[in-house]
């Protein structure tokens, strides 16, 4: 009765029919239940830098003038 009544919790009537709730609706109304579904946040973890390689000089072939 109070859906019907209270404005606010109007899209609350086709969730009880339905079983299914806006998403839009329940981030406003339900902020905490939302970041529970989330779940944890995600940890960024900083990439490793390779480690530098030296290039080696180009091998001499013997056709080289010098």
């Amino acid at each position: 009765m109070a859906a019907i009544i209270i404005k606010p919790n109007r899209p609350m009537i086709r969730a009880i029919l339905t079983g299914r709730i806006r998403r839009d609706y329940a981030e406003h109304r339900h902020p905490l239940w939302i970041a529970e579904m989330a779940g944890p946040p995600a940890q960024v973890v900083p990439e490793q830098e390779a480690p530098a390689q030296e290039t080696a000089p180009p091998e001499k072939t013997g056709d080289e003038n010098p």
